[in-house]
């Protein structure tokens, strides 16, 4: 817990330019918003909320941010995508981003949609209304295929989370592990319905 927390402070911290220390008073200062869309059903999604909010407030005691000479605090919107719900269409979710960038006007996004899915098409928002984000549970190897084939398209949107290859390695050696210590040699999986969790099913089941 105490990890994330330092991630999510650090998050919110790249967001600001120069950060103040001393307390100081607001005053009629207009907040700097930054939107969270993510699925806030799932204790991902809450845990996301709660560690950012924290990080907000803490930056915002210690006397915000400064922008052209003036302290300014963070504000942070959220909205639920529901994208890990079952049966809720990619388009829903992708309805629920585009209301949050329209409505509250963010002018950045830190954290992101669970399925790959709908982070991928989101990808195309953050070109459309050119509003950077920092994404941090999609795992989809499309992600870094897609900047690395466009990168002025989506030079907007930034990984802080490894590829699932990356823990698909971890996996294969962990369980080619545990069936040479205990003398295995079936296994079943159980996986998640998402573009990254059918790519690592795939890979460890053909192992």
């Amino acid at each position: 817990m105490r990890k994330a927390v330092i991630f999510l402070t650090t998050a919110v911290f790249l967001i600001g330019a120069i950060v103040s220390f001393p307390c100081v008073s607001f005053g009629a200062e207009e907040p700097i918003v930054i939107g969270l869309p993510t699925a806030l059903g799932k204790w991902f999604g809450k845990g996301a909320f709660e560690g950012i909010t924290m990080a907000v407030e803490e930056v915002n005691a210690a006397g915000g941010v400064k922008v052209g000479g003036k302290q300014r605090p963070f504000e942070l919107v959220k909205s639920d995508t529901r994208d890990s719900d079952p049966g809720v269409p990619t388009a829903d979710s992708i309805m629920a981003i585009e209301k949050l960038i329209l409505e509250k006007k963010p002018v950045a996004i830190v954290g992101a949609p669970n399925r790959s899915e709908v982070m991928l098409t989101a990808k195309e928002l953050k070109y459309k209304y050119k509003i950077p984000q920092l994404v941090t549970m999609a795992k989809s190897p499309a992600f870094q295929k897609k900047v690395a084939e466009d990168y002025d398209k989506y030079k907007y949107v930034f990984r802080l989370t490894e590829s699932v290859l990356s823990l698909v390695k971890y996996h294969v050696d962990y369980i080619q592990y545990l069936g040479k210590e205990n003398n295995w040699n079936k296994i079943f999986a159980v996986y998640q319905d998402t573009a990254s969790g059918k790519i690592a099913s795939k890979v460890i089941l053909g192992m």
